[in-house]
């Protein structure tokens, strides 16, 4: 019998590495593909961690933030909260703060009267407590919250204020709000939260 022959390992590499050598073009295109979707894989990954740490920089600042609302009857009317819920809310224990608000139905707010009722530009209206703005911890751009609680005054939301073309604010600045001028105090700097107005009287 013949012996076997034994191919050494420096051969061994030589004739796996022919074709490659061969082919240098052929060969160079995989391995290029590879390398682009390992770096499409980690720019993408990239993107994502660097999605969620902003959304869970902008949660830190909202994310211990609990809305309670009123809900429905069986007959599908409102059924509003009692004048009670922000003391009883506040009396458990985890709760650090608790501001209310309440929808000011039927209500709409136009820079003058002369203004047809019908150009809402989808603005809302929501009466609110002093103390919204700390709960919420949205910054004021312009002004003040509601500093003197007896006059007729309103603080708008960025979005609310660009609507009504409001810039700059002094004693002459008014909105018509439910048949009754209201001063413009503060307007709300943008933030995660839904702008609106809110007035008081």
């Amino acid at each position: 019998m013949r012996p076997a022959t034994r191919l050494r390992a420096r051969d061994a590499v030589a004739v796996s590495t022919g074709g490659l050598r061969a082919r240098r073009l052929r060969a160079a295109l995989p391995a290029l593909g590879i390398a682009i979707a390992i770096a499409a894989l980690v720019a993408v990954l990239g993107i994502a961690e660097s999605s969620k740490a902003e959304l869970l920089d902008q949660l830190g600042e909202q994310g211990n933030l609990l809305t309670v609302a009123a809900g429905t009857t069986f007959g599908g009317d409102p059924a509003p909260l009692p004048a009670t819920a922000p003391a009883m809310i506040r009396r458990i224990p985890p709760v650090r703060s608790v501001s209310a608000v309440g929808d000011v139905s039927g209500v709409t707010v136009r820079r003058s009267a002369a203004v047809p009722p019908q150009q809402t530009g989808g603005i809302t209206v929501l009466a609110a407590q002093p103390s919204l703005v700390d709960v919420l911890a949205v910054p004021l751009a312009r002004g003040a919250f509601l500093p003197r609680p007896t006059f007729p005054e309103t603080v708008l939301g960025d979005a609310t204020a660009r609507i009504l073309g409001i810039g700059a604010l002094d004693a002459q600045t008014q909105v018509y709000l439910g048949g009754t001028y209201f001063t413009v105090v503060g307007v709300l700097a943008p933030a995660p939260v839904a702008p609106r107005s809110t007035p008081r009287r």
